[in-house]
């Protein structure tokens, strides 16, 4: 997965020099990557629904103690039937990845300057290696970026991992979990392409930081949704704008970075800043996961139980309610000190543009030197080989 995320990454950061066009390719990536993610839940779920026995309660049907029995569990029948519905779903990705892969290897083709472009000449060098990685952990841009980036990624992760268990055993809403799920995936894919509009009209820093503030309320509002109901929908669809700007926002605003690195420095670093920023953000999701490992410990969470103790559906209400939203208010106020405003991103690309017509004028300037020099060497070995003709003769 590592590997995956870093070169689909980066691979976009090489398509063109020109952030725009990068700007542009994200925004593609994001829409597909998040449409992908829908679709494959969508086929997940309609494959494991295909596996379920209609009408069918294995929890109640193997309750041995009466209803209210914690020690009840899913019967070893409906176990074989879902272990079956997941090996059918994971064969199914085994597919569409080896198709994906084939369509890599023979639709692309790698830019022959790449190693150059993004620090590959120093790769092989480990104090090099390590230079390279303390330019990108101190600069100071990237910094307060990361930090903001690490809050919010932590903020999904424990959204991911409680959602279920929330709409489970805090809602009593089993049966929507895929719907739930789905619907948050769709509203996302459809808030990207909107907050790339707001972007063009905003800047990249303040429709990040907005964007994150609109979900605050979002988040606490788990604290108040009655059990069973269907409002729950509401803050979901509208969580699709947070989730949007998370899946998309990033990989724009570190372009700027790198460009702004690449302008104080002169080097290009693009792998690494891409390296760098995915660890962190499964940093974030290591994080995140583990605040939900704990909190269903301590509501007492039995695996294998059918039914719960109150106290979890009551954890699963607080971690989505009052962590979630400490959480994003600490990334923003990390990124509402990310120093690289619109201002400071048209001067980045006005010098760069700047350095690369001196480049080229120096460049143009050395081959015509180069050139005057062979005609000049010529000229006099023509007239050194004039001059003894005579005297040979």
């Amino acid at each position: 997965m590592t590997g995956f995320h870093i070169s689909s990454r980066t691979y976009v950061m090489f398509l063109s020099e020109d952030i725009s066009d990068k700007d542009s390719a994200v925004l593609y990536r994001s829409v597909l990557t998040v449409g992908g993610l829908v679709g494959g839940m969508a086929m997940h779920g309609q494959i494991l629904a295909s596996y379920r026995r209609s009408g069918y309660d294995a929890c109640h049907s193997n309750a041995t103690y009466g209803a209210n029995n914690t020690n009840s569990s899913v019967d070893s029948v409906s176990m074989v039937m879902m272990k079956n519905g997941y090996l059918i779903s994971s064969a199914t990705v085994c597919i569409m990845i080896l198709a994906g892969v084939l369509a890599i290897i023979f639709g692309t083709a790698e830019r022959k300057d790449i190693s150059s472009s993004s620090g590959g000449e120093r790769a092989g060098q480990s104090l090099l290696m390590i230079k390279t990685l303390k330019t990108v952990l101190t600069f100071r841009p990237n910094v307060y970026f990361l930090l903001g980036f690490l809050c919010i990624q932590t903020t999904m992760a424990i959204g991911h991992g409680t959602l279920a268990l929330y709409l489970q055993y805090s809602l009593d809403l089993e049966d929507q979990i895929e719907n739930v799920i789905l619907a948050l995936m769709a509203s996302s894919v459809l808030t990207i392409p909107l907050i790339a509009l707001i972007v063009s009209k905003f800047g990249k820093k303040t429709t990040y930081i907005c964007c994150q503030l609109a979900g605050i309320p979002m988040f606490i509002g788990f604290q108040f949704v009655p059990s069973g109901s269907l409002a729950i929908y509401a803050i979901i669809i509208a969580l699709g704008i947070p989730l949007g700007a998370q899946y998309f926002m990033p990989w724009v605003l570190i372009s700027d970075i790198i460009e702004d690195c690449y302008l104080q420095t002169k080097e290009r670093l693009d792998t690494a800043f891409m390296a760098v920023l995915l660890s962190v953000g499964s940093l974030g999701i290591t994080i995140g996961l583990i605040m939900a490992t704990i909190g269903l410990e301590i509501g007492g969470y039995k695996l294998g139980s059918c039914i719960q103790p109150d106290d979890v559906g009551s954890a699963m209400r607080i971690l989505l309610a009052l962590y979630t939203a400490i959480f994003t208010f600490m990334g923003v106020v990390f990124l509402w000190r990310y120093p690289i405003t619109e201002e400071r991103q048209k001067e980045i690309t006005e010098a760069i543009r700047k350095r690369k017509h001196a480049n080229a004028f120096q460049q143009s300037a050395s081959r015509q030197h180069e050139s005057l020099s062979t005609d000049t060497n010529e000229e006099a070995l023509q007239k050194g080989s004039n001059k003894n003709v005579p005297s040979a003769i």
